[in-house]
């Protein structure tokens, strides 16, 4: 008897991911799908990791960013250099596709949470100064609303700085919760 297929090339997407602090559901469905498709612009959501968990989002030789990446049809790019006056690095995730971008993220952290159990605590992300309203909202209500989810802080606008960075603080399913509102506000469904 043949065995049971389990969807496209194998891949494990929608199943339970588990991680040593928490478990959740990494699932693009059919929403995901359709927006794919659709002629858009291109979304991109640049992640500050500390240069120490990069090794987590690559792989060896680079083979858990490919996979990543086939399995939730994004780019994913891991820059060389450092964030400026940090020990960060971008990493940019880059698809048209607004749930793409949310199952990214979850594996990205997922992988790092795994790898760093003892020391994941948060992520950072890169705003520029244009979308940074979005994620804070009208009188503050969205920032407020991830912070009922997890810390959450943005650095301070300053003279020449063309970025805010927004760094969100808890465990695994606080800061993926978290990503995921700070996507919903950066590029609302249209």
């Amino acid at each position: 008897t043949a065995a049971p297929r389990r969807g496209r090339g194998g891949s494990s997407l929608g199943k339970r991911r588990k991680s040593s602090q928490a478990s959740f559901v990494v699932d693009r469905g059919a929403a995901a799908e359709e927006e794919a498709d659709k002629e858009g612009e291109e979304l991109c959501l640049n992640l500050l990791i500390p240069n120490s968990w990069i090794g987590a989002v690559l792989g060896k030789g680079g083979g858990a960013i490919r996979r990543l990446q086939w399995q939730v049809k994004t780019t994913i790019q891991c820059s060389s250099d450092m964030y400026p006056g940090t020990e960060y690095r971008v990493v940019s995730i880059v698809s048209n596709a607004q749930a793409a971008l949310d199952a990214a993220q979850q594996l990205i952290l997922l992988r790092i949470a795994q790898d760093h159990p003892d020391e994941f605590d948060h992520v950072q992300v890169a705003i520029p100064n244009a979308l940074v309203g979005k994620v804070i909202g009208k009188a503050g209500c969205n920032i407020i609303e991830i912070r009922a989810v997890c810390d959450a802080t943005v650095s301070e606008h300053g003279p020449g700085v063309e970025e805010r960075i927004l760094t969100l603080t808890g465990d695994i399913t606080q800061v993926t919760l978290s990503l995921r509102k700070v996507i919903d506000f950066l590029f609302p469904p249209k």
